[in-house]
């Protein structure tokens, strides 16, 4: 974790920023259980252009994070978000399920 929050503290920001956030964002949700932690790394991910390969998956992860935050609201917006960009995406089935309350 010591070497992605270093990459991501880079100034300029490196290259692989993108790639590093999605990392950190994937240990924080599944590793840590820190979804509120991991929300703010996909985030920074699509922010910071993570490889076009994983940009669906860290829109998908977003919601999995609200829901996970009991966020069922944000969850939602997320879930809206992602349908709006991969109308048959292919975590289309997970993305359901994560943007409905329990």
């Amino acid at each position: 974790m010591k070497l992605l929050s270093a990459i991501l503290a880079q100034q300029p920001p490196h290259p692989q920023g993108g790639l590093a956030a999605f990392m950190l964002g994937t240990v924080e949700l599944d590793d840590l259980a820190h979804p509120r932690r991991a929300l703010t790394a996909f985030d920074e991910a699509i922010a910071r252009r993570v490889p076009k390969p994983l940009l669906e998956d860290a829109h998908a992860r977003r919601v999995e994070a609200f829901y996970r935050a009991e966020d069922y609201a944000g969850a939602k917006a997320a879930a809206d978000a992602y349908f709006e960009r991969y109308p048959t995406g292919r975590r289309a089935a997970l993305v359901r399920r994560w943007s409905k309350k329990r």
